[in-house]
């Protein structure tokens, strides 16, 4: 009887699959053992990347990898999609997460992959739906994550007031954590929110009990304020944040520096003067 060219190709592909995983090294076996039970850890997926090059080469990796996952499936898609982003195989990682997603939609550093990829794209409606997804899952790391990556999607689209109320969701579940504040801070103002930025370092400077923080903090104000070209406002900052320091610490080197610069700048040697005999 003859055979199917289906079944041919079929039994063909099997036959790759298994002698490419008999094939594989040893130590690289282990490692992606273990990867297996933690599919999300750069530093093991570099242990196994690194075992495996050491024998083998990439391609023959990318060959494991697709077998394994067309083979088990389930953490099998989310190793091999890490695999085609180093590869800077977008569309097909785009694939390899969808179905690892259907596998196994409890993960939720899953969309959170995708959606990094999407907003890479600048395909913002979908890179939100699965930001939406992993908000309102059970990993809190990742809930607020993709909290703060919401609110820079709506920024890159022009849309401030949807930024800020992306962030302040995320903010309101959280109203007391110092760490998040200080994200906030520095995403806003590394999308150029100034005025944003200044609102939560305002928020971080009441919260903190350390002293040492808040004079920190403090000293950040006023360089945002100088960012943001309101000179006088900054050197006020920096007056304030220079009655909290000890005397001749680095900090006051520090914030005595900053108002050098800023009357240097405008060549204002008259008020800088004026200034410093304060």
């Amino acid at each position: 009887m003859r055979k199917s060219p289906i079944f041919t190709a079929a039994a063909v592909c099997l036959i790759s699959h298994v002698a490419v995983a008999a094939d594989a090294p040893d130590k690289a076996l282990k490692y992606h053992a273990v990867l297996l039970k933690r599919p999300h850890n750069a530093a093991l997926f570099d242990r196994f990347y690194g075992a495996w090059l050491d024998e083998k080469s990439v391609e023959e990796m990318g060959d494991f990898l697709k077998a394994r996952a067309e083979k088990n499936g389930g953490a099998e898609w989310g190793v091999l999609a890490t695999w085609q982003l180093r590869q800077g195989a977008e569309d097909d990682a785009l694939a390899s997460l969808a179905k690892g997603i259907s596998a196994n939609p409890a993960d939720m550093a899953l969309p959170m992959e995708r959606a990094k990829v999407l907003l890479r794209r600048l395909d913002f409606d979908k890179a939100r739906a699965d930001l939406a997804t992993v908000a309102a899952g059970s990993d809190e790391a990742l809930a607020l994550e993709a909290g703060k990556l919401a609110g820079k999607s709506w920024l890159r689209e022009g849309n401030v007031e949807k930024a800020v109320a992306a962030w302040d969701a995320v903010l309101a579940a959280h109203p007391a954590d110092e760490d998040l504040l200080e994200d906030l801070v520095e995403t806003a103002a590394g999308e150029g929110e100034t005025a944003q930025a200044l609102v939560y370092l305002d928020k971080l400077i009441g919260l903190g009990a350390d002293p040492y923080k808040k004079t920190l903090r403090m000293l950040r104000r006023g360089d945002l304020l100088a960012q943001g070209a309101k000179t006088d406002d900054a050197v006020k900052a920096y007056a304030a944040t220079l009655a909290q320091t000890g005397a001749d610490s680095w900090l006051e080197r520090e914030v005595l520096a900053q108002i050098d610069k800023l009357f240097r700048k405008q060549d204002r040697l008259d008020d800088l003067s004026a200034e410093l005999e304060k």
